[in-house]
């Protein structure tokens, strides 16, 4: 029963992370540091609420490090969008972190890439020039 909750609670929190990278439609954008402060929060929460609740055997100990998982899935997955958008690229590269191997190059590469300057002028949309 306690590996059923777990693994729910896995897939609502990946779930709940692909609607915040759908869901997130603002024109905000989130820089390289914001960007950089979100992911060591996430990664040292859950390793030290993880070594805190360690045991051999599956306990519900082991379901606090998912709770914070669910709890910051959101936030996480709307930083992500934004600092896509912050870089200039698509969403993609947001959905994509959600594959394991995957995520750890996307985040890199989201860390590393600079920022654009760049704002997009609707005004002109359809016309063409001539």
């Amino acid at each position: 029963m306690l590996l059923t909750v777990l693994i729910s609670l896995l897939v609502i929190s990946v779930g709940l992370f692909i609607f915040a990278i759908y869901k997130d439609d603002t024109k905000e954008r989130i820089t390289r540091e914001s960007f950089l402060v979100w992911i060591i929060f996430v990664v040292v929460g859950h390793l030290i609420l993880s070594k805190n609740f360690e045991s051999h055997q599956i306990t519900w100990g082991d379901a606090v490090p998912s709770i914070f998982l669910l709890a910051t899935a959101y936030p996480l997955g709307r930083a992500y969008s934004r600092r896509c958008r912050d870089t200039g690229w698509s969403k993609k590269p947001a959905y994509y972190s959600v594959i394991p191997i995957v995520g750890i190059f996307t985040t890199i590469g989201l860390l590393f890439a600079r920022s654009t300057t760049k704002q997009y002028d609707v005004s002109n949309f359809g016309k063409v020039e001539r």
